[in-house]
């Protein structure tokens, strides 16, 4: 099942021009190279593997004997001295060569294609991948293997070993040495830390990328050598090296991330851009399509501009449809100098619903129409979709501390099943478990005839629990993540509450309402500390919230705790997100349990 959203922006008495920014390096094989700096050696160590691609339109093939003694040199990076730890060219017959080492004191270890792949005056995709751990090598030519090599311990590190200095040359081999300059354009240089797969480079390569991890640089050659990585890795170019055409040229429209892994029930924010529109731009309608098995849009509102019109000017959006169809219709409002250059025109947030295969479900552009000054129609050269790869949620373990004789607890963790026992068979196992019990008196016990009787049922994440044990022990609960935010119902009276938070947070913060409510009678944890009112002022014994404890709660009224999505702060709610990283309390059997 398929639906279309169709956005269709309408701008009134709105001119925006956009130039096409993208350029190539044009090297004209007499001396023309670029230099990248050596800080890049501190991002190569421990890498499992590097992965460098580019686009390359060679004018010229080198020619001279013998055959590697004139070459193309596409990519030439070392670490010290002149051990090419990445290297590629192309040689006299149209094959290209490529290797590298896992350390410097490696032999060089390369492939070369069997036969010759390359066209001049065309331009193609070159990539190489060097794998440490799995101890091989990858050339790949428009995402096609065309050359693959066993290395095995000739790739004595398993992950990179880097050192200081060395020369990271594009266009050029280490030496500079006058037979091995490129004679050609390059455009959209990747190098990656990590062992690229054949999907990943093949989803990637047709268009540009988004930072992400493992792109340690990123060349596009924007008349500039900035690096888009975001690590500021800017090269410099030598001789008569020029800025030329790119084989993105044209108007196109392309989504941002081209390639996305996420997990279900996960959300994924896609960025629709615009490149190279020359026109003055009044309006453009574009469609796109997905999967509603596999992605759902939650609210009109998870659609919202992007920052290259937002920022020129007051926008305003709406949406119309019925759940097989949308379209949404945004305009400026008022009059706007216009935007200039290229960039993002919206964004759509998208909820992973279940696991895909490995090919991933695509989000596509269909159609788009966009207007120009006179309301003509302006050609579009492309537009280019992504592809959205689902995969199942890993399960996590909440592993927590029990010390002799009662607890009192309770999980982040949905357990992958939540009955009573299962979640303390392993206890049960290992001869530790005693006894569970609930607020209301319902247990889990050994009984001489009927063996474990349980009467509590299954394991709920709003709860806590009494756990008894006869020696000190951990209780692990094996799922998922619980969803937050967690409405916990309190009834007049005691509670054993739950505290789903992987993080420490103050008590208070979370019993804020309830005070403010004048609900709350006192609480109490496992060690018989209580947070009280003692004649209008709160005293707090108990201090932070701990994950893995529970608490015991005493209200006055029927009401409610809400454990919301990000961190609880006095007089309002923290920007950073709840559970976002695991902190496990360290317990001790100084007191007594209280029991009520």
């Amino acid at each position: 099942m398929k639906l279309k959203y169709t956005l269709a922006l309408l701008f009134a008495i709105l001119m925006i021009g956009l130039s096409g920014q993208n350029a190539a390096l044009y090297l004209d094989g007499s001396g023309d190279y670029a230099s990248f700096p050596n800080m890049l050696n501190a991002g190569l160590g421990g890498a499992t593997g590097f992965t460098f691609e580019t686009w390359i339109k060679p004018a010229s093939l080198a020619n001279g004997s013998p055959i590697d003694s004139y070459r193309n040199t596409i990519v030439d990076f070392s670490i010290q001295g002149a051990n090419s730890v990445i290297a590629m060219y192309l040689r006299e017959d149209g094959k290209i060569r490529f290797g590298g080492r896992s350390r410097n004191l490696d032999a060089f270890q390369d492939v070369v294609t069997a036969t010759p792949v390359v066209t001049t005056d065309t331009w193609q995709h070159v990539a190489g991948v060097l794998d440490f751990t799995n101890k091989k090598i990858f050339l790949y030519l428009d995402g096609v293997l065309v050359a693959s090599k066993e290395i095995g311990v000739n790739f004595a590190n398993n992950t990179f070993a880097t050192t200081a200095g060395g020369t990271k040359l594009i266009g050029a081999s280490i030496g500079l040495n006058a037979n091995h300059f490129f004679h050609g354009a390059l455009e959209e240089t990747r190098f990656w830390t990590t062992p690229r797969t054949q999907q990943e480079i093949q989803a990637n390569m047709d268009y540009p990328v988004s930072t992400q991890p493992y792109l340690l640089a990123y060349w596009k050659y924007d008349n500039n050598m900035e690096d888009s990585s975001g690590y500021g890795f800017e090269g410099s170019i030598f001789g008569n090296a020029s800025y030329g055409e790119t084989f993105l040229s044209g108007l196109y429209i392309y989504v941002v991330p081209v390639y996305s892994e996420v997990y279900e029930d996960d959300y994924v924010e896609l960025e629709i851009h615009v490149q190279g529109f020359q026109e003055p731009l009044r309006a453009y309608e574009i469609s796109l399509s997905f999967d509603t098995d596999y992605l759902r849009l939650e609210d009109p509102g998870d659609i919202r501009p992007g920052e290259l019109l937002s920022a020129h000017g007051l926008t305003q959006l709406f949406s119309t449809g019925d759940a097989g169809e949308y379209t949404v219709t945004e305009s400026i409002l008022g009059v706007s100098s216009g935007a200039t250059g290229s960039g993002s025109l919206f964004i759509i947030k998208l909820k992973a619903l279940q696991p895909t295969d490995e090919a991933g479900t695509p989000f596509s552009l269909g159609t788009a129409i966009l207007r120009g000054p006179l309301n003509e129609d302006v050609p579009v050269a492309d537009l280019l979709g992504s592809t959205i790869v689902i995969e199942e949620r890993p399960m996590q373990s909440h592993i927590i501390p029990l010390h002799t004789g009662w607890n009192l607890v309770s999980s982040w963790i949905v357990p992958q099943d939540s009955s009573i026992e299962a979640v303390f068979a392993q206890l049960i196992a290992d001869g530790y478990l005693q006894k569970v019990q609930d607020e209301y008196g319902q247990f889990y016990l050994y009984d001489a005839v009927q063996g474990w009787v349980n009467t509590i049922g299954v394991f709920q994440n709003t709860e806590g629990y009494y756990v008894k044990v006869n020696a000190d022990c951990f209780l692990v609960v094996t799922g998922q993540l619980v969803e937050l935010p967690l409405v916990v119902d309190l009834h007049a009276g005691w509670n054993l509450i739950s505290y789903p938070y992987t993080s420490l947070v103050p008590g208070m913060n979370i019993l804020q309402p309830l005070i403010t409510a004048d609900n709350l009678n006192k609480v109490q944890d496992e060690y018989a500390n209580l947070i009280f009112n003692d004649n209008g002022v709160w005293v707090d014994n108990i201090g932070d919230f701990e994950s893995g404890e529970g608490y015991s709660i005493l209200v006055d009224t029927d009401t409610q705790i809400i454990y919301t999505e990000t961190l609880p702060v006095l007089g309002g709610t923290a920007t950073y997100p709840a559970n976002s990283r695991v902190t496990q309390s360290d317990r001790s059997d100084n007191n007594s349990i209280y029991r009520r």
